[in-house]
């Protein structure tokens, strides 16, 4: 029966996938265990309703097939790709629809939703869903999440003003989330903004995980930003040191860092480093060619001067 099942699933015969399922599943007492392919097919056979009351945990289907849409809207090549990543963002709409009517309050259901329709191009429509979201969701922990990612999408659109109350929302509502306090503190230090602010709850992040690379470089760029080039040197050696994947952000102020504190040489290294992990800076080039550290700022003045 499991071989005819796979068989099935091969050729995407899902129905008679489903009734062999369910008949091994009895014979065996094993019909939990096979939960999830149940569900599977349920979802291939558009069956939304049924995948829903068939699934034991919605929240962990909908952050499957929203990470799967995810993996496939960064593999399209082809024509046909993009036909199955959309059918595929399809899906993960309309079972956030069905989880919604079912469960309201299932913060999982609304982040999906408005997700899919930022990947629609519908900005709107994604921030009133989050809205909606945060009226029903009741659990702080919920909301919380809901605030973070309006508080990303305001950033991703440049909505700055946004991003910082939203963030104060997250933080009163889950005051010890610190990927939230990571994100906010280095925000403000890109607009050289509350950097006394900035450096406190960027402190708070390294307490709570001490070799996380991230929150390093978060910690060593408020420094710097606030010209304390001796102590971000510490701060950000340890970052670089601490990487499970290299970063070119995390190399280019490495070498600004290095730079500041009189080691050109050091700066120029890291500065390539981060070209070669394809580094988006404006200024990495000059950075290269000037051998100094050169401020984006700056870059964009002399432009208009040109």
């Amino acid at each position: 029966l499991l071989t005819l099942a796979g068989l099935y699933d091969r050729m995407g015969e899902y129905g008679k996938e489903l009734r062999v399922l369910t008949r091994y599943g009895r014979i065996e007492d094993v019909a939990d265990e096979l939960r999830m392919q149940r569900v599977a097919c349920y979802l291939e056979l558009g069956e939304l309703d049924s995948a829903y009351l068939e699934s034991d945990d919605p929240d962990r289907i909908l952050e499957i097939l929203t990470e799967s849409a995810n993996d496939m809207l960064g593999r399209i090549e082809t024509d046909m790709d993009r036909m199955r990543c959309r059918s595929m963002i399809d899906m993960v709409s309309d079972f956030s629809d069905v989880a919604i009517k079912y469960n309201p309050g299932l913060m999982q259901a609304w982040k999906s939703k408005s997700t899919t329709q930022v990947w629609y191009g519908e900005r709107d429509k994604a921030l009133e869903t989050i809205d909606k979201g945060l009226a029903q969701v009741g659990d702080s922990l919920g909301k919380a999440a809901l605030f973070n990612m309006r508080a990303e999408f305001h950033h991703l659109w440049g909505n700055q003003t946004m991003v910082y109350e939203d963030y104060d929302s997250v933080l009163a509502y889950s005051p010890l989330d610190v990927m939230a306090m990571n994100n906010y503190a280095y925000y403000l230090s890109l607009e050289d903004r509350d950097l006394n602010r900035a450096l406190e709850m960027s402190h708070k992040t390294i307490e709570a995980d001490p070799l996380n690379a991230t929150y390093l470089d978060t910690y060593a760029w408020i420094l710097f930003a606030q010209e304390r080039y001796v102590e971000a040197l510490e701060y950000i050696d340890r970052a670089v040191q601490c990487m499970d994947e290299p970063s070119a952000d995390v190399m280019e102020h490495c070498g600004d860092i290095h730079y500041m504190n009189g080691d050109v040489e050091g700066a120029v290294h890291y500065w390539h480093e981060a070209v070669e992990l394809h580094s988006e800076s404006v200024t990495i080039e000059q950075k290269i060619l000037q051998q100094k550290y050169v401020e984006e700022d700056k870059m964009v003045e002399d432009e208009l001067v040109e």
